[in-house]
This record gives C-alpha cells, structure tokens and sequence, in this order.
C-alpha cells in the first residue's frame, strides 16, 4: 500500500472534515440532517458544537457502507464524522472552525516531530511549507488549497495529505491560508491564491511547481487554473483537483441521487 493509501484512512477523519456544504432548508428537495455523528474520539472538540447547540451522536457512522467495499474502507467509512457545516448561523461556523482548528493543532504537533515546517509570507499570503525527511527534489514544489467548505479550516488542514504527497513525491508542499467566506466572499480566495503562486513561480519556476487541493480547495485548483489562463501566467506542470467542488448549481446526478446516504453531509445550496 503506498504512503498516501496509508495515510489517508490514518488520518481518514481529517481529510473528510468538512467536505460538502450543508443544506440549509431553502429548497424542500434537498434534504436536511437534524444531528450529526462523530466518532468517540472526537468527544472532546465535539463538545464545541454542543455548545453551540448542534445535536451532535458519538459512535460510528450512522449511514451504512455500500456494498462491495474492502473492510479496511468500511473502517475508514464508520469513523467519517457528519460536520455541520453552518455558514448561516455565526456562533455555529464559530464552534465549527474552533472544532477543526483543534484536530488541526494536534495534528500539526503530531508531524512537525518528523517533518520541517515553516511558515512564509508569500505574495502577501501566509503559506505553510512541509519539507519531507528525504527532499529529493529540492528544485520542486507543490502547492495544497485545502477544503472546507470555503469557510473552515487554515493552512495546517489535511496534514496528512500535505505530508503524505511531500514523502511520496519528495519535494516540498506549500499550503496556503485563504481568506474564507462569508467574511470574504469571491473572489478574496481566488486572488491570494494567484498572489501566492505567482512568487512560487518566480522562485521555482511553472515548470517544477504543481498544484493540488481537496473538496472546496478541488474547485479552487479548478478556478485558479482557469484564471491563470486568462491572464496569460504560465500554468503548472501539473494539477490535481481531488472531490472538487465543481458544481455550484448542486444539480449533478451524484448530488441528487445520494442525499442523506452521503456519509458526511447531505447535499446543500452553496452561498
């Protein structure tokens, strides 16, 4: 199994926090979850929610696996938290990136023992940059747009992945710390993510530098590559946008068909 297999159903939890928008009841044909599961060892920030009076059940998943799945990805599957993701109820969001902000605190002190990492400004934006313990290709970059909902989550999101793509690749990830709605709506991500690659690029060059984010991020790796296109920059070497967020409308098929069976949160209008 290789680094980034075995890190993502590691640090299964972290990867999916955050992953959709949920509904929120303005269209009677997407459905809406009364309360949200997360696994037992998330008691202790999933205090944070209660307080903030989300209805929040400890034990597995409550949605069931589909068939045909291996046991290890029905493990993974079982420890998925359902995160609300409230972005129209200010003292909700807030308990919410307090939520995410502690796993990710913990999870940063966790990996800087084997890992170096720095933060940089860079084109006015505050990056992260992770340099695996074997840099094998010191000339490289790729940078990470984590996801979230584009309204949770920093720099220090989804550190297994960030770390787990530096081993296997062997260069360096720079994460950048977007500005996040609904304090600053689109395109305030966009453009400090396009501020931050340009000075990636004056240093490493387009040629050696990548480009990958999850979820939100996904659709943000879309949006910048397209807007790097439009202003004539040169386009990474490479781009990975992984579940992007891609369909602002919500109306895809997937999106219909799997409703509440979604094992993190049902389907919603994005704001």
């Amino acid at each position: 199994m290789s680094v980034i297999a075995r890190t993502i159903i590691i640090f299964g939890l972290l990867i999916f926090i955050g992953t959709f928008v949920t509904a929120q009841g303005q269209d009677d044909s997407f459905p809406v979850r009364s309360s949200f599961t997360l696994p037992e060892q998330l008691r202790g920030p999933g205090a944070l929610l209660e307080e903030a009076g989300i209805e929040i059940v400890y034990g597995p998943n409550s949605v069931p696996p589909p068939e045909g799945i291996s046991e290890a990805a029905k493990q993974v599957w079982a420890s998925l938290p359902q995160v609300p993701l409230q972005a129209d109820d200010p003292d909700q969001l807030a308990a919410l990136r307090s939520f995410v902000n502690q796993i990710d605190d913990a999870a940063f002190e966790q990996h800087r023992a084997r890992y170096s990492m720095e933060d940089r400004v860079i084109g006015g934006v505050t990056t992260l940059w992770s340099t695996p313990p074997q840099l094998e290709h010191e000339d490289k970059v790729m940078i990470f747009i984590h996801g979230g909902g584009w309204t949770v989550n920093t720099r220090r999101a989804q550190l297994g992945l960030q770390t787990a793509v530096a081993s296997s690749l062997g260069v360096r990830v720079a994460s950048i710390e977007y500005p996040l709605s609904p304090e600053y709506p689109y395109p305030a991500a966009l453009d400090d993510i396009v501020a931050a690659y340009r000075e990636i690029i004056s240093e490493y060059g387009a040629e050696n530098t990548g480009i990958f984010g999850t979820s939100a991020g996904g659709g943000l790796t879309l949006a910048t590559l397209l807007r790097l296109k439009a202003d004539g920059l040169p386009l990474p070497a490479g781009s990975a946008p992984l579940s992007p967020g891609a369909d602002m409308t919500t109306s895809g098929h997937l999106v219909t068909l799997v409703g509440l069976q979604d094992p993190v949160l049902p389907p919603g209008r994005p704001e």
